[in-house]
C-alpha cells in the first residue's frame, strides 16, 4: 500500500485521506480479521477518544482538506471513524471488496484523485460514495 503515497499529490484535495487513513483503516481491518472484533472495537474507541479531544475545535478540518500531514487525529483518527460508519452500513466484507476493488483498477495511475474513490463507491453502492464524500467534507462528525 505504500505506493499510493505516491500516486496523489500534496495539495491535492483528499491527499491525507487516500494516502494515509485508508491505509490506517485497512491496518484496523486486518485486526478485525486476525484478533477479532474486540481488538477492533479497543482501537476504534482509542480513535473515537483521540478525535473527541479536537472535535469543534480549530484543529477539526474536514479529511478532504488535509493535504499535507499535518494533522494526525483527522488523517489518523477521524478517517478510519468515517470508513467504519460506511462498513457498519453496507457490511464489512462488502466494504473490503470495494476497497480492494480500487486497490486493483487503480494501481500505478497517477495522478490518482480523491474523486477516483468516491466514483467508484458510488458505482458499487448508489449513494453510498456521496455518503462517504459528505462525511469527508464536513468539519465535525456526530459519533
Amino acid at each position: 500500500m505504500g505506493e499510493w503515497t505516491l500516486l496523489i499529490d500534496d495539495g491535492e484535495p483528499g491527499a491525507y485521506f487516500m494516502k494515509e487513513s485508508l491505509n490506517e483503516f485497512m491496518t484496523l481491518l486486518f485486526i478485525r480479521r486476525f484478533y477479532g472484533r474486540q481488538s477492533y472495537e479497543t482501537q476504534l474507541d482509542k480513535c473515537r477518544s483521540e478525535y473527541e479531544k479536537i472535535k469543534g475545535t480549530y484543529q477539526d478540518v474536514p479529511i478532504i482538506d488535509v493535504v499535507e500531514n499535518n494533522n494526525n487525529t483527522v488523517v489518523y483518527r477521524k478517517g478510519p471513524l468515517v470508513l467504519d460508519r460506511i462498513a457498519k452500513e453496507i457490511g464489512y466484507n462488502e466494504w473490503i471488496a470495494i476497497i480492494s476493488r480500487f486497490y486493483r483498477e487503480y494501481a500505478g495511475k497517477y495522478p490518482l484523485k480523491y474523486t477516483d474513490f468516491i466514483n467508484l463507491v458510488n458505482e458499487s453502492h448508489a449513494g453510498i460514495g456521496d455518503k462517504l464524500n459528505l462525511l469527508l467534507t464536513s468539519k465535525s462528525l456526530q459519533l
